[in-house]
């Protein structure tokens, strides 16, 4: 068959990939570069990204074969310690910084702990039974928090904003966000002893030269960049995708691996999309705007109580700053600027993004969308249709495609081999 997939992020293209066993596939993206949100820069020395860097090494474990079978190991993922600080508006004494031993002994760290500290051990554990009865994403995390014999300024002023981070939304909104997808991110970056951050890995080269592999292993032309669709049409069976510039490809089927509302928007002329497009109209996003920059704009006045994650409650928001000193050895930093009273001054570079918010509501959407994956030729393939909206997300999503259009490819044998299906 002839597939033409709309998107050439991180799950179009490992679909592509896969489905290249054995079908004809072309991919259609509609920025100049393929990777989608994936967007590498080069700042002192080292590549950063303004999307997704770091990676479980436990957590996700398609993506890390995918890696591998594309020739990225050892030397190419450099050990991340995920370090956390967590500061009020003024951002003057933080309320906590987790600890790390190693940096400790070498006093480069000075851990500020206390009942901050030991409440978030206590949601922790809890948290841990909670996903150990494989409930269902549906909860809405009050579910969770509410219960704990935990002070309500330290559910508003750390957990809840901690988790809003971790599924990026208002502090607010936390409490009705799936419980389940704010605690198996939580989890994988909980610490697996007391004195020692979780050990994830940055991705040295970045993730466009993942995007730039997957690209490079299809045949010559198949991935068109600078093609954004413009009309999805359908006719006695066949579909044919026009992109802005009037080109059109004509398909059997169809994978649409974009967000939600641009997939809505592609299958509003269908007739018989109607089911799809109420699901995906459940799904809700929030702004985001992320700057790599030299300064320490966002840091603790203390160097001892920087780390790898320094959170800022303000505003009825929780924003992150990464610093990559731990991971890459340079004061290089990625920060969330959406509702900051200042940005930042030595900006090296800045993208604006939608950020999915995984609410029950979503979750409901999700079960829908896999339930009709396939009906009429199309497929939808994206971060946001399994798991916590991450790079194992995305890949897990096209495994879901590569499963139903070539069941007994080697591509997808050799991906899936051994790995198991998420719950």
């Amino acid at each position: 068959m002839r597939i033409a997939i709309v998107g050439g992020g991180l799950a179009g293209l490992t679909t592509a990939w896969l489905l290249d066993d054995e079908h004809e596939v072309v991919v259609l993206e509609a920025a100049r570069h393929a990777g989608g949100h994936a967007h590498s820069v080069r700042a002192q020395g080292v590549t950063v990204d303004l999307g997704a860097q770091y990676l479980s090494p436990t957590g996700f474990p398609a993506h890390g074969r995918l890696l591998r079978l594309l020739g990225l190991s050892g030397a190419d993922l450099m050990p991340a310690p995920l370090t956390l600080t967590v500061t009020g508006p003024d951002r003057a004494a933080p309320m906590l910084v987790t600890p790390h031993l190693p940096d400790e002994r070498r006093g480069d760290r000075e851990p500020v702990t206390g009942r901050p500290w030991k409440a978030l051990s206590t949601f922790l554990a809890a948290a841990a039974k909670f996903q150990a009865t494989d409930p269902s994403w549906e909860i809405p995390l009050a579910d969770l928090v509410e219960p704990l014999p935990l002070a309500r300024e330290t559910k508003d002023w750390l957990l809840y904003p901690l988790l809003a981070h971790h599924v990026r939304c208002a502090n607010e909104q936390a409490p009705g966000v799936s419980a389940r997808a704010a605690i198996d991110f939580c989890l994988s970056v909980s610490a697996a002893s007391g004195e020692h951050a979780p050990l994830w890995s940055a991705l040295v080269p970045g993730s466009q030269d993942v995007a730039r592999r997957l690209a490079d292993a299809l045949p010559h032309g198949a991935v068109r960049t600078g093609s954004p669709v413009g009309a999805l049409r359908r006719d006695h069976g066949r579909f044919e995708v026009v992109d802005a510039a009037g080109r059109a490809v004509v398909a059997d089927c169809v994978v649409l691996a974009v967000p939600a509302p641009a997939a809505l928007s592609l299958l509003s002329p269908l007739a018989g999309t109607h089911r799809l497009r109420l699901a995906l109209g459940a799904f809700t996003y929030t702004p985001a705007e992320v700057a790599v920059h030299l300064d320490p704009a966002y840091q603790p006045a203390d160097r001892r109580h920087w780390s790898a994650v320094n959170l800022q409650v303000h505003d009825g928001w929780a924003e992150a700053a990464h610093w990559y000193g731990p991971a890459l050895g340079v004061d290089v930093f990625k920060s969330w600027i959406t509702y900051r009273d200042r940005p930042p001054a030595e900006v090296v570079a800045q993208r604006s993004f939608r950020q999915l918010v995984v609410t029950p509501a979503a979750v409901r959407a999700r079960n829908t969308l896999a339930a009709r994956q396939g009906h009429g030729g199309i497929y939808l393939a994206g971060s946001h249709l399994t798991g916590s909206d991450s790079q194992e997300s995305a890949v897990r999503s096209a495994l879901a495609v590569a499963e139903l259009l070539t069941p007994h490819a080697a591509r997808l044998r050799e991906l899936t081999d051994g790995i198991v299906s998420p719950a």
